[in-house]
């Protein structure tokens, strides 16, 4: 029986990915997905202290934020508008069930209300004291996990990099 030889990515060739290149050896899809995952590790590993995932804190931030923008609006004379559950989805480009059951746990956690809306359907989401507090300390963990994990520079060239593939 004939074995395989296993070489690390310093000993060419390595494993094969079986659609033409070797891991490690530039194929774009396999190191974006390496980089992705070495950036949920830093940040799992960052925002495991709050007990929060990456996913509750960006929902948490943002719906803190969109309150605060309303309360402005509202001291400003304008109406001040409760946040749906939809718009917050809409407003981080999630999907409107995923964001529903990361609300719901979030809920859980003491950390939001819903209300529920004129609509049965429609629910309003509201950050409690408590759950203010913990955007408070979420929303500069993101931001250095993302500044450390984005060398200097790095993060001017990508991101419009990344945009266009979201976009496209």
């Amino acid at each position: 029986m004939a074995t395989v030889e296993i070489s690390g990515p310093d000993n060419a060739p390595g494993l094969r990915t079986g659609f033409g290149a070797d891991f490690g050896d530039g194929e774009t899809g396999f190191l974006l997905w390496q980089v992705s995952n070495a950036w949920q590790r830093r940040m799992r590993n960052a925002l495991d202290p709050l007990g929060l995932t990456y996913v509750q804190a960006i929902l948490l931030v943002s719906l803190v934020r969109l309150e605060d923008r309303s309360a402005a609006a509202a001291s400003q004379g304008g109406d001040p508008a409760l946040v749906t559950q939809g718009q917050l989805a809409q407003i981080c480009e999630a999907d409107p069930t995923m964001t529903s059951q990361v609300l719901r746990a979030l809920e859980q956690k003491g950390l939001i209300k819903r209300q529920i809306g004129d609509d049965a359907r429609t629910r309003h989401p509201r950050a409690t004291e408590t759950g203010r507090e913990f955007a408070a300390k979420a929303a500069p963990v993101l931001a250095e996990v993302d500044h450390s994990f984005f060398a200097e520079g790095l993060a001017d060239q990508l991101s419009p990099l990344l945009r266009k593939l979201h976009d496209s």
